[in-house]
């Protein structure tokens, strides 16, 4: 998932292997992230498509490689946000294929609809992707202590539906 320092710099530099690189390798993660916000496959297709556009737009403020995955996990959600509030203000009928594609948002299907979005998020970020608590908080932006209790929270809510 993660890409190698001399692949972030290469990508800094504009290589095109690189940025193909860089743009699959964050393929799953930012369209998990992404879809949690859209909802819609199409949407979700178009925050993916203009985050990458905005880091090839920006790449040269990117000083460090380890802030190319912040940056794009910190755009992927905005992006999201943007589209999803713009998508609230209109009136949408969702198609057959939005509803018709079950490998979009897998993990989301299996947990209870009674969990948050947030919830979903961490769980997501936790145990799909590895993320650590640093990395989860700095998506997120919240403490790592109020994770880790919407995190249990969450896990007892899902224990409790299984019973």
């Amino acid at each position: 998932m993660k890409v190698t320092k001399e692949t972030a710099k290469a990508f800094v530099a504009g290589d095109k292997k690189a940025i193909e690189e860089v743009y699959t390798a964050y393929h799953d993660l930012l369209y998990f992230i992404i879809f949690s916000y859209t909802k819609t496959k199409e949407d979700a297709d178009d925050a993916y498509e203009e985050t990458f556009l905005r880091l090839l737009n920006n790449k040269d403020a990117i000083k460090e490689p380890k802030a190319l995955q912040s940056y794009l996990l910190l755009t992927a959600k905005s992006v999201a946000i943007d589209i999803a509030k713009k998508n609230s203000k209109m009136e949408y009928l969702p198609s057959i294929e939005d509803e018709a594609s079950p490998t979009v948002e897998p993990l989301s299907s299996l947990l209870p609809y009674t969990l948050s979005k947030e919830d979903k998020e961490i769980i997501g970020l936790r145990l799909v992707f590895s993320f650590s608590w640093n990395e989860i908080s700095a998506i997120l932006s919240k403490p790592i202590s109020t994770l880790k209790k919407q995190y249990r929270e969450a896990l007892n809510e899902i224990k409790e539906e299984l019973k």
